[in-house]
């Protein structure tokens, strides 16, 4: 192996381990804690920038009765690297910025370690989902995306990591949806979909 292919291997190794961990250590902090303690994030096993986190806030993590429930992502546990902005649910963290505004809910939060692009998804909780047994293939996804579920879908929509909706798909009430992604960068996106009665639910998977 001659000097130019260790030197190679070399950076190639440094960037791969830079990329897994670009997400360490990434927690949400806030009023629902007294912002004295971390709730940690976890990294994503397909894209090492992307860490999440489900959490619920209530009434009881209201210190000051606003209504809403601040809250802010830092590293490591150090103010120093702190993202926040008024955004809500999705919107770019500025550094320093100010405190993030959630309602009380249940969510599930995205974080992306690099792009600071953030999102709070809600989470109905599987008791109350109603398409926890909907299906969705192939995964990754190449040019259509097929969902299959039990109950009756009456649209999907699909976002991109920073909360922008991309498409919207009409479905009349069908149990099955099959959606044209051709268009779509590679990546990962949010898919939401919509029961007839007005439930929604959000996935997310993997575009090739």
């Amino acid at each position: 192996m001659n000097r130019n292919t260790i030197l190679l291997t070399v950076i190639v190794l440094f960037i791969s381990l830079n990329a897994k961990s670009q997400c360490d250590s990434i927690s949400l902090i806030g009023e629902f804690s007294a912002w004295v303690s971390d709730s940690v994030m976890v990294p994503d096993e397909i894209d090492s920038n992307l860490c999440s986190l489900a959490i619920t806030f209530t009434i009881d993590d209201d210190s000051n009765e606003d209504g809403i429930i601040e809250v802010k992502f830092r590293k490591t546990g150090d103010w120093a690297y702190n993202w926040g902005e008024l955004d809500f649910p999705s919107g770019i963290g500025i550094e320093s910025g100010p405190n993030i505004p959630v309602p009380f809910g249940s969510y599930i939060v995205y974080f992306n370690c690099v792009t600071h692009a953030y999102d709070f998804s809600p989470d109905v909780g599987i008791e109350n989902d109603i398409f926890q047994t909907s299906i969705l293939y192939p995964i990754p996804v190449f040019n259509t995306l097929h969902v299959s579920n039990a109950s009756q879908i009456s649209k999907a929509e699909i976002y991109s990591l920073i909360g922008q909706k991309i498409l919207l798909v009409d479905n009349e009430g069908k149990q099955e949806i099959a959606i044209n992604t051709s268009g779509l960068n590679s990546g990962i996106y949010f898919l939401k979909i919509k029961s007839k009665n007005g439930l929604t639910s959000t996935r997310k998977f993997v575009k090739n």
